[in-house]
């Protein structure tokens, strides 16, 4: 770590690393731990999201599933899309005159917009349902 790097982070820990450079520039020693440098040791904790009572508690099993559906459902309208894509290409390479060239590409434009609104509506849907039971959690945490 560079002394500006360090310096722009916490001035103690630019001091620390500073005196670790000054003393032996080959050996690189850990910053030592402060009052004000364990902060980060606190407030972080990976667990928390499972903690009924913890702020991110929300984060349980049922808006892990919703967070998948969610991913599924972009992974196969992205897929449904490429298959049109290879498709209207596939029928582009065949097609005889300008006219049908035209004709190929508005319908595959009309698709392509009926397909998206289509799924924003699907992932407008998802997504509500989502916090509708998330706020029936926060409701029944509030109410115990």
């Amino acid at each position: 770590m560079s002394i500006n790097c360090a310096r722009a982070l916490r001035p103690s820990i630019a001091a620390d690393v500073q005196a670790n450079q000054k003393s032996n520039p080959r050996e690189i020693k850990m910053p030592r731990k402060t009052a004000d440098t364990d902060t980060t040791q606190q407030t972080f904790d990976p667990l928390a999201a499972f903690n009924p009572l913890s702020a991110t508690g929300w984060m349980n099993t049922k808006w892990f599933e919703n967070v998948a559906d969610l991913g599924s459902e972009l992974t196969n309208f992205v897929a449904e899309r490429i298959k049109e894509d290879v498709k209207t290409q596939h029928e582009m390479l065949h097609c005889k005159t300008m006219h049908d060239l035209r004709h190929v590409q508005s319908e595959f434009l009309q698709r392509a917009i009926d397909d998206y609104q289509v799924e924003t509506g699907k992932l407008i849907d998802m997504t509500g349902k989502m916090a509708a039971q998330m706020g029936r959690k926060d409701k029944d945490r509030s109410d115990a």
